[in-house]
């Protein structure tokens, strides 16, 4: 937002430190739970699908803000760790992994000079070893269980010099390690497994679709795109009432427990990015539909902000905004409320967004570290923030480069809508659901971009490079905030 060379480079290095140590899973991929060592080294092995979602999409954020090529392939590994060890066939995605096997802490994933050359023999085992930043001291691991010996995979040193050189038929150190993390993660495949928690739960699904509705915009690849819908139509059909409650939890079969405020926030979140990812106005119309449901269960009308279950469920009602492994659902409801306020213009969810604003200011202005994801959608009320409504025909090379543009920037400050002129049931389901793309329309037979703020748009842009300029520049800033939202967020 501010083009601080600082604040990136902080967010940077923590995201390159992390990729490269051992609470990363080198052979396997994907994030185990948290380091228990103050260099990064050893992790708690437990895998949560919680993780793996926020992670990837902050990596595949990191990558629209500097185009490193290393977060992209993280935020794609991640999403590719969930595909296979954590997605249902039925498309949902599963809780958890636990961190033990055989009784021990990390014995599924821990590995010894020896386990190495029984797998790769002496030449490849050496060149592992220092890729691989093995010792000969084994890392103990900690936690519950009792700690199994071995050492922690974690980024090394690709070799040099002779250790390189012994093995001519692969000349790139890089496709060396590739051949080599393959074979590693066959031989680990036929250890004992950790335990699999196999409950869907509706939030970190939720959690989930949006960082694959992400990884699809970093990557372009529509396997995540088409993930992301299989989950997302999963939770919607299989875990709702017939009234349309949503259910917290779907296991054997079965969908159960009343959802509370974070399994409707962090779904709509989901929905919201899976709509601007892939427009398919299906899933702004369900997004719109659960708000007004959370809106009517967990609303507080006389203080504003939501409870955290329903009027006579779950004990006594409370109020979070805490932002903890995962973001409170008043946090994430706030982004909900403020995006989809924008993506359709309906002022009422803006008011509704200043309102929980006010219940918890006093709160979070004197401890602003425990809601960092609060303060990520008030950086989003206050703007300035933009629209881009892209009209024009699927099949059309034009449109395909402006969606491009879209897809390939760095758009925290931007809210993104696709009206197909070839496609008339899709482009009267936008109009009905963002009643201002009415007027906006091709111009001279041409894909047009009409780049909006605070009301009012500029004139529709054609070419890729013009839209991508007006991307590259603050939103609204020479016009100043828009007088609607003066009013509702103040001075």
């Amino acid at each position: 937002r501010t083009g601080r060379a600082k604040a990136l480079g902080m967010a940077g290095k923590t995201l390159k430190t992390m990729r490269r140590g051992g609470i990363y899973d080198h052979l396997g991929f994907g994030f185990h739970r948290y380091s228990t060592d103050a260099d990064w080294l050893v992790p708690h092995f437990e895998k949560m699908l919680y993780d793996q979602a926020l992670l990837a999409g902050v990596y595949a954020e990191g990558f629209a803000a500097t185009g490193r090529t290393e977060f992209k392939r993280t935020a794609a590994e991640v999403a590719d760790y969930a595909l296979r060890d954590l997605a249902s066939p039925e498309g949902g995605f599963y809780t958890a992994e636990d961190a033990d096997s055989e009784g021990e802490e990390g014995r599924f994933y821990l590995w010894t000079r020896d386990d190495l050359e029984r797998v790769l023999g002496r030449a490849d085992a050496e060149f592992a070893a220092l890729a691989y930043g093995l010792s000969e001291d084994a890392h103990a691991a900690e936690g519950p269980g009792t700690p199994a010996a071995g050492n922690v995979l974690h980024e090394g040193r690709l070799p040099e010099g002779p250790v390189l050189e012994a093995r001519t038929a692969l000349a790139a150190p890089e496709v060396r390690i590739e051949s080599i993390r393959q074979k590693l993660l066959r031989a680990r495949d036929e250890r004992p497994r950790p335990f699999k928690d196999t409950k869907v739960l509706a939030d970190w699904n939720g959690l989930m679709i949006a960082a694959l509705a992400a990884v699809f915009r970093a990557t372009g690849d529509d396997r995540y795109l088409r993930a992301a819908g299989k989950a997302a139509d999963f939770v919607l059909e299989k875990m709702r009432a017939s009234d349309g409650r949503l259910f917290h939890v779907y296991a054997g079969g079965e969908a159960r427990v009343p959802a509370f405020l974070d399994d409707y926030a962090f779904l709509i979140k989901g929905l919201v990015a899976l709509f601007e990812a892939g427009y398919e106005p299906r899933y702004l119309e369900k997004a719109l539909e659960l708000i007004e449901e959370a809106i009517g269960l967990f609303g507080d009308e006389a203080e504003g902000g939501f409870f955290f279950s329903a009027e006579g469920e779950a004990g006594a009602r409370r109020k979070d905004i805490y932002d903890g492994a995962v973001p409170s659902g008043n946090s994430v409801m706030f982004m909900d409320l403020l995006r989809l306020a924008r993506l359709t213009g309906r002022r009422e969810l803006e008011d509704r967004a200043s309102r929980l604003a006010a219940a918890f200011s006093t709160e979070i202005s004197g401890h602003p570290r425990t809601s960092t994801e609060f303060l990520r959608g008030l950086d989003y009320a206050l703007g300035p923030s933009r629209e881009v409504v892209v009209v024009g025909k699927r099949s059309s090379a034009r449109t395909r480069d402006l969606l491009a543009v879209l897809r390939g920037t760095c758009l925290r400050d931007t809210a993104v809508l696709f009206k197909p002129t070839d496609d008339p049931g899709t482009a009267e389901a936008i109009e009905r659901l963002a009643p201002f793309t009415k007027g906006m329309a091709i111009g001279g037979g041409r894909a047009a971009a009409y780049v909006c703020s605070g009301g009012a748009c500029l004139r529709p842009l054609s070419s890729a490079s013009g839209l991508l300029d007006s991307l590259r520049r603050p939103a609204d800033v020479s016009r100043g905030r828009p007088r609607t939202r003066q009013r509702v967020w103040g001075s």
